[in-house]
């Protein structure tokens, strides 16, 4: 791989290590607040107070959790007025993955050409695959951590820092490689030598995100590839929303998930997979009673 310092080329064929970390790098970093949550989450005895401090001083975040504690979803049956009831409403897991939507709503919702993505279908798609993971960890039979919502969401955040280098050569070679019939992480790694998930996963590491988001981003397109079953469970997740986008007329970027795959990956979470469709029900039954600012 010749060294960018000896030569000043924008190949990322030539140059994607250091390339595509640069360009990672220049991606909006996490919210402040997004980012003490992180730490203290991450912490065995957090405190809820020192939960509800950060929380409060971020005026967009408190506004969104309350929110999100009174819709329909939450179950609620008298209104949430203060940050400290919504947080035991909602638990830690599901007010982190609200702030990290929160902080990346902005860069997932432009429109993403390349992968063939218009305005809002990024956002759109991770939100869906969020919610799926909920369920996916609902109905699965082993372990899984309760940041699983968090990595479906950034499951695709790396395709922002990889369109960045599909100019018309490449971007014909990666179309190349999918009309042919590749996966489309395979055709990214042929073109570009990473996929997006590789690309998500230093993501999530620049941002000091739990090591599980990191493993189920990075390998949600090769959970066979990875010892965590969060790597399957975001599969899944990724399947469902893809299925949920078929049902609802949203536009996909992916290729079709082969029926084989995700059957294996069910069996590997014992999951029952003739309850995928009650799955994709769910998902959008759910995603409808959130107030996520997103249709359907």
């Amino acid at each position: 791989m010749t060294d960018r310092s000896t030569a000043d080329t924008k190949d990322p064929v030539l140059a994607h290590g250091a390339a595509i970390v640069e360009a990672a790098g220049r991606l909006r970093p996490l919210s402040h607040s997004t980012s003490q949550l992180i730490v203290l989450t991450g912490q065995p005895n957090v405190s809820t107070s020192d939960l509800v401090n950060v929380i409060s001083q971020d005026q967009v975040l408190a506004a969104a959790l309350l929110r999100e504690a009174n819709s329909a979803a939450s179950a609620a049956r008298n209104p949430i007025s203060t940050v400290e009831t919504a947080l035991v409403r909602l638990g830690t897991s599901r007010i982190l993955s609200l702030a990290v939507r929160l902080s990346v709503s902005e860069q997932m919702s432009v429109a993403v050409p390349e992968y063939d993505l218009s305005d809002g279908d990024l956002a759109l798609l991770s939100v869906t695959g969020s919610v799926a993971a909920e369920l996916v960890r609902e109905r699965a039979k082993v372990a899984l951590p309760p940041e699983l919502p968090t990595a479906a969401l950034l499951r695709d955040i790396g395709m922002l820092v990889l369109a960045t280098f599909l100019d018309s050569p490449h971007l014909a070679l990666l179309h190349l490689t999918r009309d042919a019939g590749a996966p489309l992480s395979d055709g990214e790694r042929m073109v570009l030598d990473a996929d997006h998930g590789e690309v998500g996963g230093l993501l999530c590491q620049a941002w000091k995100l739990p090591d599980a988001v990191r493993l189920g981003v990075q390998y949600h397109h090769n959970p066979f590839d990875c010892e965590a079953p969060i790597a399957h469970a975001v599969f899944l997740a990724d399947t469902i929303a893809h299925l949920v986008a078929e049902r609802t007329g949203h536009h996909w970027s992916h290729s079709a998930p082969k029926e084989a795959d995700w059957v294996a990956s069910m069996g590997e979470l014992r999951i029952d997979p003739g309850t995928l469709d009650a799955l994709v029900d769910a998902t959008i039954e759910r995603f409808q009673s959130r107030d996520t600012g997103l249709v359907l």
